[in-house]
């Protein structure tokens, strides 16, 4: 029987979407667009080192579970327990933001993931279950990523 609660996760689910951007220092992967979303922010910092910035809205909060895998692998390339100084509570849920340090192996498995992947799953996860789950695909993230050297 489907409830309220799974029609709620497959609508999320269904209705993410991504969106690739670049912005002077910085290539966005985008995870949903009205509602809980998440997006994934590859740039560099002041100082100028790659990082991965991730900021969700409305999906998970304190305790929850991020979690990122490229097409079929079962193994997160990451995964963050949020806490609650990564959150902050407002009319539209909490918002969220930690930061994946450039350098870093994980930082860098990431990378090379994304690169040879074709889609990317993100979860968002909490003691009730999935709060996000998304799909979308990887096409162009190489490319839109190389010219980040190039700004």
């Amino acid at each position: 029987m489907l409830s309220f609660r799974n029609s709620a996760r497959l609508a999320l689910a269904a209705a993410a979407a991504l969106t690739i951007a670049t912005t002077a220092q910085a290539l966005e992967v985008k995870f949903g667009s009205e509602g809980p979303r998440v997006t994934l922010i590859f740039g560099k910092d002041k100082a100028g080192p790659k990082a991965l910035t991730v900021f969700s809205q409305g999906a998970g909060g304190p305790g929850s579970t991020v979690s990122v895998t490229v097409d079929k692998g079962g193994v997160p390339l990451f995964s963050h327990q949020l806490t609650a100084d990564d959150c902050t509570a407002g009319d539209k849920g909490n918002r969220c933001k930690f930061t994946v340090a450039g350098g870093t192996p994980e930082f860098d498995h990431l990378i090379e993931s994304f690169q040879k992947g074709r889609n990317a799953k993100i979860r968002v996860s909490d003691e009730g279950g999935a709060a996000l789950k998304a799909k979308a695909s990887l096409k162009g993230f190489t490319k839109d990523y190389a010219a980040l050297d190039a700004k």
